[in-house]
């Protein structure tokens, strides 16, 4: 690492079926936690590491800051993926296999704040699996699983897959983040994101997959009078559908809209687009 782990306090318990630290006070630049590591004995396989993580408030820009030193402030973790490259020696991975759970009370992540955020983790030989997280925000709540491969042989950057499933999303807080008006009933969105790099700009500009949402009685206005979006978005009882996100963007597919108080309008689709950046930018046609 590239600065010290302050520790406070650790308290070794030993036993016949093992070793347990439980509990770790610890420090690391803004980030303060707690820890267990238990190391148990006797298995007929090696033994794999168990461990607990928990934060209160955790910000995910500080945190990444204070690990890669002033000088790597421009890359998301690269120190700590690389060295789960299997490809550096012979000798194979240089973290050790474990697995466990990090939980965070508040967690920032660039714009968006996850509450009672839980994620399973699993190092492995070849990457980091996330058989599952958890996390409520924006009003709802989201759910899925993930894997992070490290870079090395043809790789040269790490690589993320995620899938997830948002729940009961507040269309308020939503379009908020789209700089636009929504309202109108609960949001759910799924699908699934494949994405590779060490910076922000790197992630944006590879994420591919597809998404799949459903939003019952909403309507959708620009944050100024003169910003025009499909007179069908501005009252619906039902608006589903695909996205596609590529190139820098979300992209909408095949979609439909079922009209709400509008007397004589059929059900039709809308095109448009989120492209990301500081500010996200939502077009409509």
């Amino acid at each position: 690492l590239v600065n010290a782990l302050m520790i406070s306090q650790a308290t070794l318990h030993i036993d016949g079926g093992g070793s347990r630290w439980d509990p770790v006070a610890f420090t690391y630049g803004p980030g303060k936690g707690t820890a267990t590591v238990t190391l148990p004995t006797g298995c007929v396989e090696p033994c794999t590491p168990r461990f607990t993580v928990d934060f209160a408030s955790l910000d995910a820009g500080a945190l990444q800051a204070a690990i890669l030193g002033a000088q790597e402030k421009g890359t998301l973790l690269s120190e700590l993926i690389s060295r789960l490259s299997t490809k550096k020696s012979s000798a194979g991975p240089s973290w050790p296999r474990a697995e466990g759970t990090v939980k965070a009370e508040t967690l920032l992540l660039g714009p968006l704040t996850l509450h009672d955020a839980k994620a399973a983790i699993r190092i492995a030989a070849t990457g980091v699996e996330i058989p599952s997280y958890e996390a409520t925000l924006l009003g709802g709540r989201v759910n899925g699983n993930g894997l992070i491969n490290p870079a090395g042989g043809d790789r040269d950057k790490p690589g993320y897959t995620i899938s997830a499933t948002f729940d009961k999303l507040n269309p308020v807080e939503v379009g908020a983040l789209a700089g636009s008006h929504w309202k109108g009933g609960e949001l759910e969105i799924d699908g699934k994101v494949v994405l590779s790099g060490f910076t922000a700009e790197d992630l944006a500009k590879s994420a591919h997959g597809m998404l799949h949402f459903d939003w019952k009685r909403g309507s959708v206005a620009g944050e100024e009078e003169a910003d025009a979006f499909p007179a069908e978005l501005a009252h619906f009882d039902r608006w589903t559908g695909g996205a596609e996100v590529a190139n820098g963007a979300i992209t909408l597919k095949d979609n439909t809209v079922k009209p709400g108080a509008r007397k004589g309008a059929g059900q039709r689709g809308v095109g448009g687009a989120l492209a990301f950046g500081d500010a996200a930018k939502l077009t409509l046609t």
